[in-house]
């Protein structure tokens, strides 16, 4: 059975009502999750909270980047007060970062899954111009937006990857943390990597966030690869702590993070780059 929520319009299944209601209701994240993402940005390093403050000047912006390899994307962002994207709709620093990682190392046999993508999912576009089967996944309001900067994107993408791409190999699907994984990402079959970009900045989300992630590493995948902006110490010791103790994650620091943020030049500032493995 499903229902329909009144606040945001989205369809869920009835048993996800009441997580819904509390943390993935987009109604909620017009009033809370980007305040949120602003407040902690503000006291931590780098550009995020003047990014916020820039993007709600506009409704609707299009900026473009040119990745390491060349490849240069172009996407649709829109402002973080906007119904049903709260901080979904930019393009973080974090998410550059990330995609440069995927170029790098991302693929290597097997499927890529993008969790947090945005509306400007840089790191699994990246994993998909190296020919990695890529699906990116986020809430169903901003998969929206995602599915619009995918085929913005897609000639490029094409052209870096060397031939057209099948829809099964470069695709999104929704999926909110804690809910099941998702029929489309099961069958990607393995993952070489997950890919988180700043998605630790509420500990709202902390503990579902880690049981997705868990359970996409019990069932196999390789690694998962986090790229986040530091604004607060607390929290983000916080969230590896409950990695580890809840779930037996191990956090290691990315060993070509520094040359990876040296890419971004100024956007570099403040970022981390970890990734988690079982122990």
């Amino acid at each position: 059975m499903s229902f329909l929520c009144p606040a945001c319009g989205d369809t869920v299944a009835s048993s996800r009502r009441a997580q819904h209601e509390e943390l993935w209701c987009s109604a909620l994240g017009d009033s809370g999750e980007e305040q949120e993402h602003l407040e902690a940005s503000s006291s931590g390093p780098g550009a995020a909270a003047s990014r916020l403050l820039d993007l709600n000047t506009r409704a609707r912006s299009v900026t473009s980047a040119t990745l390491s390899s060349g490849l240069r994307l172009s996407f649709l962002e829109v402002s973080v007060f906007a119904s049903g994207t709260a901080t979904g709709g930019a393009l973080w620093a974090s998410s550059l970062l990330l995609a440069e990682w995927a170029l790098r190392h991302a693929g290597g046999g097997g499927a890529v899954l993008e969790l947090g993508c945005g509306a400007c999912p840089a790191a699994g576009i990246a994993a998909a111009s190296r020919g990695a089967p890529t699906v990116m996944t986020d809430r169903g309001g901003v998969v929206e937006l995602a599915e619009a900067n995918l085929r913005r994107n897609l000639a490029a993408v094409e052209a870096a990857a060397g031939g057209p791409l099948a829809r099964e190999v470069f695709d999104t699907a929704v999926f909110e943390w804690g809910g099941e994984i998702p029929a489309r990402v099961l069958a990607l079959g393995p993952l070489d990597c997950v890919l988180v970009g700043d998605c630790i900045f509420s500990e709202r989300t902390h503990a579902l966030l880690l049981d997705a992630l868990a359970r996409l590493l019990l069932g196999g995948a390789r690694r998962a690869v986090l790229a986040y902006q530091r604004r607060s110490q607390p929290l983000e010791a916080a969230f590896f702590r409950l990695a580890e103790e809840r779930h037996g994650l191990r956090a290691e620091l990315v060993t070509d993070a520094a040359s990876l943020k040296a890419l971004l030049g100024g956007r570099g500032e403040g970022l981390e780059l970890v990734a988690l493995r079982l122990k």
